[in-house]
């Protein structure tokens, strides 16, 4: 019987004949070191040698430069295409010829002749029983130095993080590229669930139930041709492209998975940000992130155990007693401010009658900065300021928080705010772990650096998006916004990418495009200005139309994960399902 001995795999990006020498001689060496004294003196005689090319379009080039290389060596061997859906296989028949004579080409050797843009190329070397092959080979009708080789297997892609721009990503490769079995897509993350990163304000309020919302990864997979993975990524080893994962374990501490490593021919890093808390003391212990939905949820949870204690105690509330500081006034932190103001006077509507919600209920937002929503235009922060200040949001602008303690915060200007539950959603900044991928470049706020083309400085076969990458803006003017619509143009972007990677075409610029922005402040309103690509400038909206522009976001995500018919339905279920419940969460 045939046996066969995967040897080495490689992925690269060369325009002369000469680097793919050096790629090849690399392998062989690598050969020896794994095969030791066995494979000290190169191929043998009666060994065959396959190559693949990665695209159906580099296959001329990539025989011709094969064909070169028997050539320069004084080898004469033919050269056998085998075409595969995934590209063409090269079989170099050597039948009764010493191949050390190509290993010597290779290492000494120059050639000059460009071939190709991109090509993937696996080396493999099968050691065949000589009667065996022969008696393969005629009952099947192929001659011996024509016989067909053992397929290879599919491009390994990556995605660690399943996001709003990972999750759309791994969704658009498994529809195209794992569909048409063109790669092999696997999505890992540490949670088991998704759910759009805008709703974690409004899960912590309880103006939704994250169940109704959230989506499972492994069944995402099932539907969409492609591998769910659970873990964190702990590291990488960029040699041998490995992704090394944790073990995960349960609530119990029983071991769910084991440490693991992945292999990977092109990797995208899509794991989002952290909260920065910038060092400031107690935040850790004192105060919640939103982070993660099970964040939020543990949020929710307190406020509504806040509002039944209070309810159930004899004495007088405490000085601080359901009062909600939210510490950085961006988005996340403004909406929950709105957010909060209706859903708990909703909670106290379900018969807790001895807390007055005018008198006892109380929300201060936080910002250092000279006002609210500083990386929107200041129309919104305007008006975002009036409309809080009408629902009795206590605004404290130009203030710095020096410290977090149990019972409140403490400002920088001595001041001191008594608050039951703390918010803290100021800073974003990339997940430590980005520090610890083999040597990938980082800013000042740990994120990846990476090209134009989304791939990372440092090694072209890894690309990272949205928030965790930072990817500058033309003429040097900064790094695209960590938005949601970022994210979701940068996934679409490298579906394109990917598939012109493995096309052998050359990869394009990503451009973003900023479509505007929008703050939804509940029920009460939502505010934002929209590019007006057709007239050429900004226009402020509100109200009605605003409110429907903000959910048709949360609808295109949903689309690029299931489609607009199941999107329509999921809606329509969801708002009948929520007839005869709470409208806010209660447990």
């Amino acid at each position: 019987m045939a046996f066969t001995t995967n040897i080495a795999e490689s992925n690269f990006r060369y325009t002369q004949a000469g680097a793919i020498r050096d790629q090849l001689g690399g392998v062989f060496r690598h050969a020896r070191l794994l095969r030791g004294a066995e494979a000290a003196a190169g191929p043998r005689q009666g060994q065959r040698i396959a190559l693949e090319c990665g695209s159906p379009f580099t296959t001329a080039g990539f025989r011709k430069m094969i064909a070169r290389l028997g050539k320069a060596a004084k080898i004469g061997f033919p050269v056998h295409p085998h075409m595969l859906r995934h590209g063409a296989v090269f079989q170099l028949a050597n039948d009764g010829v010493d191949t050390r004579a190509i290993q010597d080409y290779l290492g000494h050797s120059r050639s000059p002749t460009p071939f190709v843009t991109h090509a993937r190329l696996w080396a493999e070397i099968a050691e065949m029983s000589e009667t065996t092959t022969k008696h393969h080979d005629q009952k099947a009708g192929v001659p011996s130095d024509q016989a067909p080789i053992k397929a290879v297997s599919l491009h390994e892609i990556i995605l660690v993080g399943g996001g709003a721009g990972g999750l759309e990503l791994a969704t658009g490769l498994g529809d195209t590229l794992g569909k048409r079995k063109k790669a092999r897509i696997t999505l890992v993350d540490k949670a088991r669930t998704h759910l759009w990163k805008p709703l974690l304000h409004s899960v912590a309020a309880g103006s939704i139930d994250f169940d109704q919302h959230a989506l499972d990864y492994l069944a995402q997979a099932h539907w969409h041709h492609l591998v769910y993975r659970f873990g964190e990524v702990i590291g990488l080893d960029r040699a041998h492209k490995l992704v090394h994962l944790a073990a995960t374990h349960d609530e119990e501490g029983v071991q769910i998975t084991p440490p693991r490593s992945l292999h990977y021919d092109t990797l995208v890093i899509a794991i989002g940000s952290i909260t920065n808390d910038f060092g400031t003391p107690g935040v850790s212990r004192y105060a919640i992130p939103l982070e993660t939905p099970e964040q939020a949820v543990r949020f929710n949870h307190r406020l509504v155990n806040a509002c039944i204690r209070a309810d159930a105690q004899s004495g007088p509330l405490h000085p601080g007693q359901l009062h909600v500081a939210i510490i950085g006034a961006g988005a996340t932190g403004t909406e929950l401010a709105a957010e909060l103001h209706r859903t708990t006077r909703e909670v106290v509507a379900f018969g807790l009658d001895r807390i007055d919600p005018e008198r006892d209920l109380r929300i201060t937002l936080i910002e250092a900065a000279d006002r609210i929503l500083p990386a929107l235009p200041p129309r919104i922060s305007d008006a975002t300021i009036q409309l809080l200040k009408t629902l009795n949001v206590d605004v404290r602008t130009n203030s710095k928080v020096t410290e977090v303690r149990a019972d409140g915060v403490q400002l920088a200007d001595g001041g001191f705010i008594p608050s039951e539950l703390v918010i803290w959603s100021a800073g974003v900044k990339g997940p430590d772990v980005l520090s610890r991928l083999d040597g990938l470049e980082t800013n000042r706020i740990g994120q990846i650096v990476v090209t134009p083309t989304l791939q990372t400085t440092r090694d072209l076969d890894i690309f990272a998006i949205g928030d965790c990458a930072a990817c500058p803006l033309p003429g040097g003017t900064g790094n695209v916004p960590p938005r949601a619509q970022a994210a979701h143009q940068q996934a679409s972007h490298v579906v394109k990418q990917l598939r012109w990677l493995l096309q052998g075409e050359p990869l394009k610029t990503y451009v973003y495009r900023d479509f505007g922005s929008l703050v939804s402040l509940g029920q009460y309103s939502t505010v934002g200005s929209l590019m007006g690509f057709l007239i050429g400038k900004n226009f402020f909206i509100e109200g009605y139309f605003a409110r429907l522009m903000y959910r048709s976001l949360y609808t295109m995500h949903e689309a690029a994960l299931h489609g607009f018919a199941k999107v329509i339905l999921g809606t329509i279920g969801r708002t009948f399902g929520r007839r005869n419940v709470p409208i806010v969460k209660l447990h």
